[in-house]
């Protein structure tokens, strides 16, 4: 069981690094960043991880292959960057409106 005083400093932490990669995220795009776009979600999975939030953090991982190694230069990406986006966007406004971790389940998506 966590301490209340770190699990409300981890949320906070979270809440707003992810907050701040998602404002760095919507200034970039694909092909051209798409190094730097990895390094952020990579950045975001780790965070994830911590929360259990496993499928979030797949798909994380996933995008940043694809970054990486995959070709970046179709429609597809950036389908997926966008629909990346909008998932961890709203897991943190259900973060926001959490009052620990563990209230933020992960989705049946």
């Amino acid at each position: 069981m966590m301490d209340r005083q770190f699990e409300d400093t981890m949320m906070a932490l979270m809440v707003t690094t992810l907050t701040e990669d998602l404002a760095k995220m919507k200034r970039l795009s694909l092909p051209d960043d798409n190094i730097r776009i990895a390094d952020l979600v990579h950045r975001m999975t780790g965070s994830l991880r911590i929360a259990h939030q496993t499928r979030l953090a797949q798909a994380c991982l996933h995008f940043e292959a694809q970054c990486r190694h995959g070709t970046t230069k179709t429609a597809v990406p950036d389908v997926m960057y966008k629909a990346l986006q909008q998932r961890l966007e709203h897991y943190l406004l259900r973060l926001r409106h959490a009052i620990t971790l563990a209230d933020v389940t992960e989705e049946n998506d």
